[in-house]
């Protein structure tokens, strides 16, 4: 009869159990915290995949913003000390009640119990760096990508803390090596971009700005100055070759212009309106088998003007 008890608990439990892991797979708890708090067992208190039971109350509960009555759950349950989801919520609720003193208690205590698991750790550094212990949070990143080199979160977190403490050179390294661990994340070489950009490019952008400047003034000698004077310190930066090219263009370098354009459909997509800017280059030094070619290109990409151009100047010689 016990054993049967015991059964009836547990299939009870499971019910409940399968209930949950489908609102967590799918990533949105649709269920009434009630539902649970009034529905488990006192047995099992420990979940099939070993989570507490009051920790899966738990979820709901802070679903619900229900925060006190989600304490109340959580403080009392020791049903597994080594698991570390139990401290995880009891932070998370103290990060909604703005009380971060509490909340990195808990993330620390968290972090110790799962010191790979990079959710736990995040927590803490968010309030490290909320009080400025600056060096406390580069302590705890760099004994974690010591060890963890597969979270792009991590990575992502490190780079960004030294960026906005001003150490871009620190911030490239780490998401240097990030893109070596995680050749494949887009998140990370979005990053990537961003912070070479600024290291590399940032401090000579007053040389391109007023390259521009000196363009949209009709100054084409003096843009083109500052532009190779940009070019010499970002060769890698296409929209200087673009810029440039324009402004030999409207200084009938016709050739120089086509040698810019040449670079800047190697480094960057393909524009038809480059395309045929390119051809009319190449039609001005009378080599109109390359500028037909590049006519017919930009017009099916769909660009007016290399249509035009193409009707006018090139549908005649086939």
């Amino acid at each position: 009869v016990a054993a049967s008890y015991i059964f009836a608990l547990n299939f009870e439990s499971l019910k409940l159990q399968r209930l949950v892991y489908e609102d967590i797979l799918s990533g949105k708890l649709k269920q009434p915290s009630a539902k649970f708090t009034q529905g488990f067992p006192k047995i099992p208190n420990v979940s099939i995949w070993g989570e507490s039971i009051e920790a899966l109350k738990a979820r709901y509960l802070i679903e619900e913003r229900k925060f006190d009555q989600a304490l109340k759950v959580l403080m009392k349950d020791n049903s597994n000390p080594f698991d570390a989801r139990r401290e995880f919520f009891i932070a998370t609720i103290y990060h909604r009640l703005n009380q971060p003193d509490s909340m990195l208690a808990y993330s620390q205590k968290s972090y110790e119990l799962k010191p790979f698991h990079f959710a736990n750790l995040q927590m803490a550094l968010s309030v490290l760096e909320s009080k400025g212990q600056n060096d406390q949070i580069k302590e705890y990143m760099n004994r974690y990508l010591e060890k963890q080199k597969a979270n792009n979160q991590a990575w992502l977190f490190a780079s960004a803390f030294y960026d906005k403490l001003g150490e871009v050179d620190r911030a490239v390294q780490l998401i240097d090596s990030a893109a070596l661990y995680l050749p494949a994340d887009t998140t990370i070489q979005q990053q990537q971009r961003y912070l070479q950009q600024k290291k590399y490019v940032g401090p000579y952008t007053p040389l391109y700005n007023e390259g521009v400047a000196q363009y949209q003034q009709g100054n084409y000698k003096a843009a083109v100055k500052f532009l190779t004077e940009y070019i010499q310190k970002t060769p890698f930066d296409p929209n200087a070759y673009r810029m440039r090219a324009f402004s030999y263009y409207y200084l009938q370098d016709h050739k120089s212009c086509i040698g810019d354009l040449d670079t800047f459909f190697n480094n960057a997509k393909v524009e038809s309106s480059m395309l045929n800017l390119r051809g009319v280059c190449h039609q001005a030094l009378n080599d109109m088998d390359a500028a037909c070619k590049d006519y017919t290109a930009s017009m099916k990409m769909g660009d007016k003007d290399g249509k035009t151009n193409y009707d006018n100047f090139c549908a005649s010689r086939k």
